[in-house]
């Protein structure tokens, strides 16, 4: 962050790693588990301004602040990642990401989409090969895909497609 962005004041993730992302391990998936977690990288920004000649001199890049157990410290200006909100939302995100978000929606979710296939996908996928098999006379699977059919089957089953859409046409006209 640039010194200019620094509130006095507010809190901020610091971390000393360039890859601060992947360095942090939760295996929580709630915003409040991670803050709780990560409390040890939050600090508070004391002071941006350099006040005399040898914070000047010396100290051109760090900026002082507080860290979690209340000791003031000068730290590197470019360890300063973010807010701590936003670091919070970040690293929740990152965890939910890569490991998964299991809440209660993302279950039910799941549960409806397994039991749509159950219910509708799987008996509607049963009943078009038995369908195929009664019309080219070929023994269809649900695992076969339209490239693995015989040529003879792909002729017949286009025009018998073909005669359903000619009749669909007549009948609406």
């Amino acid at each position: 962050m640039k010194r200019a962005e620094l509130i006095i004041g507010k809190a901020y993730y610091m971390s000393e790693s360039a890859n601060w992302r992947d360095k942090h391990y939760s295996a929580y998936s709630s915003y409040a588990k991670t803050a709780e977690r990560s409390q040890r990288y939050k600090v508070t920004v004391i002071e941006t301004q350099l006040k005399t000649e040898q914070e000047r001199n010396y100290r051109s890049r760090d900026v002082l602040i507080q860290n979690s157990e209340g000791k003031e410290k000068w730290v590197a200006l470019n360890h300063i990642r973010c807010t701590w909100v936003e670091a919070v939302k970040v690293l929740t995100e990152d965890n939910r990401q890569r490991y998964g978000y299991d809440d209660r929606a993302n279950k039910y979710a799941r549960h409806m989409a397994r039991k749509m296939q159950k219910e509708q996908v799987d008996p509607a996928i049963k009943a078009l090969c038995e369908e195929i098999e009664r019309v080219t006379g070929e023994r269809v699977w649900r695992g076969d895909k339209i490239e693995g059919l015989e040529l003879n089957t792909l002729l017949t089953l286009t025009k018998a497609l073909s005669f359903i859409k000619t009749d669909l046409q007549a009948v609406a006209s």
